[in-house]
């Protein structure tokens, strides 16, 4: 079996495991590096300056906030 193989085969087992997710009162199992190619791991929460600005409906604040978060 050939890589590209094993690859199409586990691409097409997430797509179902995604779709049996998608399922009310369904149930699907993923592996940690299933779930990290899916992004569940990646951090993007707001940045606690980020969430007070936001807290007042300015998006300025919320901008300039993760403008300097990101420096």
């Amino acid at each position: 079996m050939s890589a590209e193989n094993n690859i199409a085969i586990a691409m097409q087992a997430l797509e179902e495991k995604l779709l049996d997710a998608e399922i009310p009162g369904g149930y699907a199992s993923f592996t940690a590096d299933e779930a990290a190619f899916l992004g569940v791991f990646d951090e993007d929460a707001l940045s606690e300056e980020a969430a007070f600005a936001a807290s007042f409906h300015n998006p300025e604040l919320v901008a300039e906030a993760e403008v300097e978060l990101a420096k």
